[in-house]
């Protein structure tokens, strides 16, 4: 999505209607000095690099590890008075040409007397200058971040067993380091950093980028051990760097031992553990590894510690505690790599043997048995010569039990998705002429995606392979809209009558003429415009917004047939206010009541967002949606006025 062209209406419920518009505005920023020119900047960036080079070919900690020559310096930030920087210090293995995920150390670099002092975090003088670095390179929060995980020393606790590897039984994934950790910060010497080999995948437009390139996939999460969700936060975008996602689960065998999962992606934890005291069985499914935070790649890092005491609010950190793992056959448990390990052993740790990839044993509820199921509605070597095929299909599990199952089909020189998740079982009505996932002729195949509670998948359920040989009816050539029209046809897939519409209101049925009232099946959006659809005349009934391609309309709202006016209007222009139908401000509800909230698409908008108020101060905020109902479990007994915006991100 392009958010600078969100176009954004907004109503409130009462009977005045406001619309406002959010215009795209710059300004440049006051500086105490001119801006660099982009050359400048260049040379001011090499001589910081060099400098930090320099410094750590002189850090006892650094030159302990061997790994001088395999570190990298990258992300580096220069403040507006050009007289202090950050960057990161990143470990590259020059076998896979990439960096290695795991936690970059911070340096700060301070310009005295035209000359570049470095800080590395071993530094005595490090956490004085992270506290002096002006606030446009690190925030308050982010200082605290990076100075919480450098202090503190080593506990001599006993070690924590009973801990299985944190990803789906079966599985490997790959060690970065552990007590290797002591490179960059001193509380993670008994941490675990695992990632799975893959190119790391950012939002577009979305988080920070490292400039040499990460390596690490995003992969699932699987509680190490039973207990009971403490904290959590997973609203941080993929990818960025200025704030970690977490989930910090509370042992039920013991209180006082906390276990940390770091660098989660945005949203992935489940709605059910998003609770205080919410319990965590062995192996249950609990989140997504990604590159949120401090990390030079898509990575977990697990550690398991006594109470969190940083931040302030919703702490997560504190010194890592040594552990064992009871499916790790090395070390007594303890998994340990080369190269970043082996210098950074004390004389107490086991570091006996070294290896890089790791095999899970954690199943949950004990359930290592793939789900079973079956499809049906096609035959394997079948030649379909007609326009649409009517699948099925079930799944089951009889240990975990069956979490979702997915129909997917290859065509076109990749797999897709059809039709939404399901449990138990399913109908779908593939139609290979619709214009939003076209389908060629030749060979195609279908199978079931299967996945039990446990995380165990059976891929492939069912698999057949038939070939399409059916020609997909075009729309004439005298019925293709312009940049800005639309066209309605009066049978679906473009066919029958077509009558063409510029911008503009068309509020009857017999504006519609000739096409008319009621007769529209299909749809051809220009480039340039979106179209509003209502079920009734004069904008009433049910309404939608249509800005693709559509072959056959069986929108949730407006039905094929059912079309009775509608609004063209131009992409770039601001939608119309949506209306606000239910509740009214006579409503009233009982404490602990559902309250659906509905209104009327405006014209123009493709999302909406509700934003609910107790006695004129804003208590709740509904995420956007496409949908025309939004509901609310329950509100407490008090006088409450709600309103509803929309947005266009056509």
């Amino acid at each position: 999505m392009k958010w600078k062209s969100v176009i954004v209406a907004i109503v409130t419920v009462f009977i005045s209607l406001f619309i406002f518009a959010i215009p795209t505005v710059s300004s440049s920023a006051l500086r105490a000095e001119p801006e660099p020119s982009p050359l400048e900047g260049q040379v001011i960036e090499d001589q910081i690099k060099v400098a930090i080079l320099e410094a750590i070919a002189l850090n006892e900690n650094y030159a302990k590890g061997g790994m001088a020559t395999n570190l990298q310096v990258t992300d580096v930030l220069i403040s507006q008075d050009q007289q202090w920087s950050t960057a990161w210090v990143v470990y590259y293995d020059p076998q896979i040409e990439a960096l290695i995920p795991t936690e970059p150390g911070l340096a700060v670099a301070h310009s005295l007397s035209g000359q570049w002092q470095v800080f590395l975090s071993s530094d005595l003088g490090w956490k004085e200058a992270i506290n002096s670095i002006p606030v446009d390179l690190l925030s308050p929060d982010e200082k605290d971040m990076w100075v919480a995980m450098n202090q503190g020393a080593v506990e001599a606790v006993p070690t924590q067993s009973g801990y299985l590897l944190p990803w789906h039984g079966g599985q490997t994934a790959n060690l970065s380091r552990s007590v290797g950790h002591d490179a960059d910060f001193s509380t993670a010497h008994f941490a675990f950093d695992f990632y799975i080999p893959g190119s790391t995948v950012c939002p577009s437009g979305g988080g920070d980028s490292i400039s040499s390139g990460t390596t690490g996939l995003n992969f699932n999460i699987y509680a190490s051990r039973a207990g009971t969700v403490w904290g959590w936060d997973d609203s941080v975008q993929d990818c960025n760097h200025n704030k970690v996602n977490f989930l910090v689960i509370r042992n039920s065998d013991d209180p006082t031992i906390f276990q940390l999962y770091m660098h989660l992606s945005q949203g992935s934890i489940p709605p059910a553990l998003k609770s205080v005291g919410a319990p965590v069985a062995r192996g249950q499914f609990i989140a997504t590894a990604d590159n949120t935070g401090a990390s030079s790649g898509s990575h977990l890092h697990f550690q398991i510690e006594h109470q969190p005491d940083w931040p302030t609010a919703n702490p997560y950190w504190n010194t890592a505690l040594d552990m064992s793992f009871d499916d790790v056959d090395i070390n007594g448990g303890r998994p340990r790599a080369n190269p970043l390990d082996g210098p950074y052993c004390h004389p107490e740790d086991i570091c006996n043997v070294f290896r890089q990839t790791y095999l899970s044993g954690n199943y949950y509820l004990g359930d290592s048995t793939p789900p079973t199921g079956e499809l049906a509605g096609v035959s394997m070597g079948e030649i379909v010569a007609t326009d649409k095929i009517d699948l099925s299909g079930w799944g089951a599990d009889d240990l975990s039990g069956l979490d979702y199952g997915q129909l997917v089909a290859y065509f076109n020189g990749s797999w897709h998705n059809l039709g939404t998740q399901f449990n138990p079982d399913f109908t779908y009505s593939w139609n290979f002429c619709d214009p939003n996932l076209p389908v060629m002729d030749g060979p195609i195949s279908v199978a079931l995606l299967l996945y039990d509670v446990a995380g165990n998948p059976a891929p492939r359920v069912g698999l057949r392979h038939f070939t399409k040989n059916y020609t997909c009816p075009i729309p004439p050539p005298s019925c293709v809209p312009g940049q800005n029209q639309v066209t309605l046809f009066e049978d679906p897939y473009y066919q029958g009558g077509c009558v063409k519409y510029n911008v503009g209101n068309y509020p009857t049925g017999s504006s519609l003429d000739p096409l008319g009232d009621n007769d529209a099946e299909s749809i051809l959006v220009g480039s340039n415009v979106i179209a509003t659809l209502y079920s009734e005349e004069n904008y009433g009934g049910h309404s939608q917004s249509v800005f693709r391609d559509t072959g056959f309309i069986q929108y949730e709202w407006v039905y094929d047939n059912t079309l009775s006016s509608m609004k063209v209007l131009s992409r770039g222009a601001v939608p119309q206010a949506p209306t606000p139908i239910f509740p009214l401000g006579s409503s009233v509800f009982r404490e602990g009541d559902v309250i659906p909230f509905s209104w009327l698409n405006g014209g123009g908008a493709t999302e909406y967002q509700v934003e609910i108020y107790l006695n004129s101060s804003l208590l709740q905020t509904l995420t956007w949606q496409a949908g025309l109902v939004g509901y609310i479990d329950s509100l407490e007994q008090g006088s409450y006025s709600w309103r509803v915006q929309g947005r266009n991100t056509a």
